[in-house]
């Protein structure tokens, strides 16, 4: 940065001030929002995106990285997003709070890069830190910050920043490597969030002001920088800077062509329910001037706001009008003076323009109307107007800085209580969407979403309410009609009314574009399985299948079907079908691997059950069957490391106890598994098992009469037991043991 930036009169280090500023800054930002690192998921995306994502899961790994980077199916290309989650759990593991960690940082960075962006472009210290703060710690960030799966938006602006800083050193002294940079830098952004195609753009009202590379007014003083006379920047025509930014123009036109593509196969652009192009229009332009309002009076903030099915159009009409004075008040103080007043389009065109992605003109998001996180980078040209208006008016009467002063700070601290309280909605799901309906009560986003989170807590009374009431705001044709009725089905299944259950699955594919024959014919195919009429459950996941033949779900049911029916081999092949479907699938592999291993396929067994253990490496039942797999093959060591990790799990199941005892016992560490078929035996004292086989680790310590006891106990309890009486009457014949000596052997009676 050394040969861009000025040395300021009465400064003898300008570079140390901007650092230390950065620093505070960066300091500052991430207490404010630290507390976010202790908030839970709040699974709407933060699913999706990280913790049912199998390649998050697994890390940062070449084959995660190709995927991260080929992947449209999270409605989205977003190959920098992806990578950064997969960091995340490589360094942090796969708990929220190291997701919120990266956000935070990332957040607290873009705060600092912007002060020193400004700082550079502008020259003026202090007015780079109101406008810095002014953006960092206003409560419309918290929306882009604490959810998780916004990740893309905070990480989209640290490329921005990381941009800008590029091209102000390729402003300074142009060249092809520095080009390339900031090409370079851009693309990342482009992969991280679209938001970065409005970047050239951008560019070219910075290079108007406050870089004033524009050939027309480059020799002019500009009073809105700490020095006169000609900027550091090289200067050029319009049209030779216009020119500049093609490639990257280009760029962008590439990325919005993947976008689209990706957002039309994975359902964000809402093409089943359309909006018409003056509906759409209506919208940005009410959401631009709420999007202001919630800038300078940030009250009633939710997630999310949703369209409606009409519009007040004489809100629009103001709305419209409030702009539009505003437009024309701005262009007024501009034409004054437009050299030194900059700052004034240059504000009010970054906002509108870099806003208008998300406004839904061309891509309708989903069913929102706008959304907090969509300010991020706009916000910034908001800001810009705001400081550097006042910072002009007390230029011209010095006397009102000390209130202006006072008046920042408590803006500032105002702004950042506000944060705190709007963060504080965000800890989960249920406080974050009980806050929305207390602002909209009828947002039935906000409702389904505390259905489904009532629905996994257990808590079907209040999912049952939240899905009624989403039932009567989604009516047909609406195609998501079909998926209340079939979440309503799923509930009251749950609660035992299963033939109502039915009646709601049977509804839902009775809906022209229903939420999917497969899906809820499976459903009502498990119902028929529970209650044991297998022909009838085959004909449903035989449906399913028929209606989407890569529903996985459907084909393991189908293998479970024929598993009740003993035909191993078609259960073998319709598992190993849905697992191929679905290589996630846990069940499906776990019960692949017990019937391979019924039919005498030991290693194959041990491959599927491996499976589901990788997966799964707490559940208990694929414990079990990852242990018995192992002894079936031979490998007792790794049998009991299994059966160890299930005895965490289960520590005072009887069962669990003695298969890790003959676990170590057949590997040879005798003395390890007698704590443990004692305590099975002491667990479940009626199990003639536990006594049998508590009784051969006796015998093989030569612990001879611990072992006539331990028999004669199995004995006592199934008389019927052949192998202790055999171990009994074998004990008998036997001469006395060493450790047998004075006592009565009890070999005769």
């Amino acid at each position: 940065m050394s040969d861009v930036t000025p040395q300021l009169a009465g400064n003898a280090n300008p570079r140390r001030d901007t650092i230390v500023a950065a620093v505070l800054i960066f300091l500052g930002v991430f207490a404010l929002f630290a507390r976010a690192i202790t908030f839970d998921q709040v699974h709407f995306d933060d699913n999706m995106f990280v913790f049912n994502n199998p390649h998050v899961a697994g890390g940062l790994t070449w084959s995660n990285v190709v995927w991260a980077m080929t992947d449209t199916s999270t409605t989205g290309w977003y190959p920098m997003h992806h990578l950064s989650y997969m960091l995340d759990t490589t360094l942090w593991g796969r708990e929220p709070w190291g997701y919120h960690l990266t956000s935070v940082l990332l957040h607290a960075l873009n705060a600092a890069l912007l002060f020193v962006t400004l700082r550079w472009m502008t020259r003026s210290m202090w007015a780079s830190v109101a406008a810095t703060l002014l953006f960092a710690v206003h409560p419309l960030r918290v929306e882009a910050v604490v959810w998780i799966a916004e990740r893309k938006g905070v990480l989209a602006g640290t490329f921005w920043m990381l941009t800008m800083l590029a091209y102000l050193r390729y402003a300074a002294r142009p060249g092809a490597a520095r080009y390339a940079l900031v090409a370079a830098l851009m693309a990342l952004g482009l992969m991280a969030k679209a938001v970065l195609v409005t970047m050239p753009f951008a560019l070219l009202l910075l290079d108007y002001w406050p870089l004033r590379r524009w050939r027309v007014h480059a020799d002019a003083d500009d009073a809105t920088t700490e020095a006169a006379g000609p900027p550091p920047f090289a200067t050029a025509s319009a049209g030779r800077l216009i020119a500049e930014k093609l490639p990257l123009l280009a760029l962008c036109i590439a990325d919005a062509g993947m976008m689209i593509y990706a957002s039309v196969s994975g359902g964000t652009m809402a093409t089943k329910i359309p909006k018409p192009l003056t509906t759409r229009l209506a919208y940005a332009v009410d959401a631009c001037a709420l999007y202001l309002r919630e800038t300078f009076w940030p009250h009633d903030l939710m997630m999310p706001h949703m369209l409606t099915a009409d519009f007040a159009v004489g809100v629009v009409v103001a709305s419209a009008v409030a702009l539009l004075v505003i437009t024309a008040a701005l262009a007024v103080a501009w034409r004054r003076r437009p050299v030194q007043r900059g700052y004034l389009p240059v504000g009010w065109l970054w906002y509108l323009g870099v806003l208008t992605p998300t406004l839904g003109v061309v891509l309708q998001i989903a069913d929102f109307a706008r959304a907090d996180r969509y300010t991020y980078v706009p916000s910034v040209g908001v800001c810009l107007l705001v400081v550097w208006g006042g910072r002009e008016l007390i230029r011209r009467r010095p006397r009102w800085r000390p209130v202006a002063a006072a008046a920042c700070v408590a803006v500032v601290l105002a702004l950042s209580v506000t944060t705190v309280v709007q963060m504080q909605h965000w800890r989960s799901v249920e406080t974050l969407f009980l806050h929305t309906l207390t602002i909209d009560p009828d947002n039935r986003f906000a409702h389904h979403n505390l259905a489904d989170y009532y629905g996994q807590r257990g808590e079907l009374a209040k999912a049952e309410h939240h899905y009624r009431y989403v039932l009567d705001a989604i009516r047909p044709p609406d195609p998501r009609a079909s998926y209340a009725r079939f979440n309503l089905g799923m509930i009251v299944e749950r609660q035992g009314r299963t033939d109502e259950a039915i009646e709601w699955y049977e509804k839902a594919n009775a809906l022209e574009g229903g939420h999917g024959l497969d899906v809820a014919q499976t459903n009502i195919g498990v119902l028929a399985f529970d209650r044991g009429d297998l022909d009838e459950a085959e004909r449903r996941f035989r449906e399913a299948i028929a209606a989407d033949a890569t529903h996985a779900n459907a084909w393991y049911n189908l293998g479970r079907v024929a598993l009740r029916r003993g035909d191993d081999a078609q259960a073998i092949e319709h598992l190993r079908h849905a697992v191929e479907l679905a290589p996630t699938m846990v069940n499906a592999w776990r019960d692949l691997g017990v019937v391979l291993g019924k039919t005498g396929r030991a290693v194959d067994a041990l491959d599927a059950i491996k499976h589901a253990a990788d997966l799964a490496p707490a559940d208990p039942e694929i414990l079990l069957a990852y242990g018995n797999a192992l002894m079936t093959a031979r490998r007792p060591a790794d049998a009991a490391e299994a059966y160890a990790a299930l005895l965490k799990v289960v520590p005072d199941n009887a069962d669990t106890r003695m298969r890790l005892g003959m676990a170590l016992g057949n590997s040879g560490a005798i003395d390890k598994a007698l704590p443990h078929l004692e305590a099975a035996a002491r667990l479940a004292p009626d199990k003639a098992v536990h006594w049998f086989n508590l009784g051969m680790i006796y015998r093989a310590l030569r612990r001879n009469d611990d072992a006539v006891t331990a028999f004669n106990k199995a004995l006592a309890i199934d008389p019927k037991f052949n192998d202790a009486r055999r171990q009994l009457d074998a004990l008998r014949a036997a001469p006395p043991t060493p450790n047998d000596a004075g006592k009565p052997s009890g070999a005769t009676r």
